[in-house]
């Protein structure tokens, strides 16, 4: 699960509540992608400023009511950028983060 694995990166001592709490989020962040795909995995969404705001918008919205509260906030907008920049690369290698 490259999702829960990219959250646990950003805050490296977590306990193992804090880690199920992790993985219901990374779990819950893609069932929200899935549901939401058409609208927004419009093609090259990075390249375009309102594209990439609302796909970021959308991570923190929902990562902000699943993440432990134990993410300090420059830690959780460090923790949404790197889910969001993990989004574009596999987009850029035609890799659909949402199928």
């Amino acid at each position: 699960m490259e999702l829960f694995d990219l959250i646990c990166k950003s805050k490296k001592d977590l306990t193992r509540k804090e880690e199920q709490l992790v993985k219901v989020a990374a779990k819950d962040l893609i069932k929200k992608m899935m549901e939401l795909k058409d609208e927004l995995l419009v093609t090259d969404w990075y390249k375009f400023e309102n594209s990439r705001l609302r796909v970021l918008s959308f991570v923190k919205n929902n990562l902000t009511s699943n993440l432990p509260n134990s993410f300090s906030p420059p830690i959780f907008k460090k923790t949404c950028d790197v889910v969001v920049d993990h989004l574009q690369k596999l987009d850029e290698r035609g890799r659909r983060w949402v199928a």
